[in-house]
């Protein structure tokens, strides 16, 4: 099955996927800034959902506070909500 796409070429998933990948982010996030995570090997960022490459930076958008979309560097690939 192929996965739906919207206009900017970006793989729509279900909100609470997205959801729940910004929450590992910030909870990534969080860890380092506190000094916890002195070998961020030891918590890689999640693959990319496309091509399921190794991420170096995820780069989010966001709608009301929400991340709605990300954007995956250097593949180049994004993922998008399909609901606000």
């Amino acid at each position: 099955m192929r996965n739906a796409r919207d206009l900017d070429g970006r793989m729509i998933l279900p909100r609470e996927r997205l959801d729940a990948l910004g929450e590992v982010l910030r909870l990534r996030a969080e860890t380092m800034e506190a000094g916890n995570l002195p070998y961020p090997e030891d918590w890689p960022l999640p693959l990319c959902p496309e091509c399921h490459g190794a991420v170096q930076k995820w780069i989010s958008g966001s709608g009301d506070g929400l991340p709605t979309s990300y954007w995956f560097s250097p593949c180049g690939h994004g993922i998008v909500a399909d609901r606000p």
